[in-house]
């Protein structure tokens, strides 16, 4: 049995692996696998042995993450996350006294999602690439701004995740992969023309599959030759379903939530703050116009 903190972290991550493809991704594998690697660094370089215990150490460790590797507070609070997460082992395993983390507060800085407006996903849909790797990447994009599902569940997007109601209307029904949690997601016509575009495929899943660096490569390409000055990721669709698509159109945040197979509605929340900010912005706009027109007294 394991009785030293990475021992512990070993086993951790062995199970994290086994994991994969039921319940976890291979991304967040990787990432425990870099924060062990991480760990165990820091413990070489700075500490001259194999392992450690005492509670200067968890403070330690987040400057040397801050010095070393020159990274953003976020990065760094997420590598703290998944080492608090063992170190929380080591304490159920009794190999920990007190709770290195008892001190430590876990704050992450507030980001604003970066998602396309009304006009640049206009842009999009409505230009044609001969090129069909970047033809089937605009869909694939398409396809997300009108469902919000992340890269990962859209790649495992199977034809039993669609279900056809009595009255003719497409739902999705799928787990995200991520957290596990249900997504139901009604079609609309976009997404549904995405999907009978792509439907003779002869295996199981509903869309192209591809890998998810070339799909931001052809992202990148995607947006320059529709002239967008935005940096555009796959994930960028799932925050223009959330904001663009449906919150700023009055879709209520519970709804979004449901959709977005969201655990906790305060992680909607983030999309509601930016169409309250981006509403007021439009209003004031609106304010300035109506003024001249009506010659208001400033």
């Amino acid at each position: 049995s394991s009785t030293t903190l990475l021992s512990v972290f070993q086993e951790y991550k062995q199970h994290q692996k086994d994991m994969i493809g039921k319940c976890r991704s291979l991304s967040t594998y990787k990432r425990i696998t870099l924060v062990y690697n991480r760990v165990a660094d820091f413990i070489k370089v700075k500490h001259h042995r194999s392992d450690m215990y005492d509670g200067s150490f968890v403070d330690d460790f987040s400057d040397y993450l801050f010095t070393t590797y020159k990274v953003s507070n976020n990065q760094v609070q997420k590598i703290m996350q998944v080492f608090k997460h063992v170190t929380k082992i080591c304490i159920k395993k009794g190999l920990l006294k007190k709770d290195p983390f008892s001190d430590y507060k876990i704050k992450f800085d507030p980001v604003d999602p970066n998602f396309l407006t009304v006009d640049e996903l206009k842009l999009i849909i409505q230009k044609k690439f001969s090129l069909r790797s970047l033809e089937t990447t605009k869909d694939l994009f398409v396809f997300s701004c009108f469902t919000g599902l992340a890269f990962v569940d859209a790649m495992n997007l199977k034809r039993e995740n669609i279900t056809l109601a009595e009255n003719g209307d497409m739902w999705i029904k799928i787990t995200r992969q991520k957290t596990n949690i249900p997504s139901i997601i009604p079609v609309m016509d976009i997404a549904k023309s995405i999907i009978k575009k792509y439907e003779n495929q002869n295996d199981s899943y509903v869309l192209p599959r591809s890998p998810h660096q070339h799909v931001n490569a052809y992202l990148k390409q995607i947006a320059s030759s529709c002239g967008i000055k935005k940096n555009m990721t796959f994930h960028m669709a799932r925050h223009t379903f959330a904001t663009t698509v449906t919150l700023t159109q009055g879709v209520p945040l519970e709804t979004v939530s449901k959709m977005l197979g969201h655990k906790r509605i305060t992680t909607t929340q983030i999309y509601a703050k930016i169409t309250n900010d981006k509403i007021g912005q439009d209003m004031k706009a609106l304010s300035e116009k109506l003024s001249s027109v009506f010659k208001v007294a400033q």
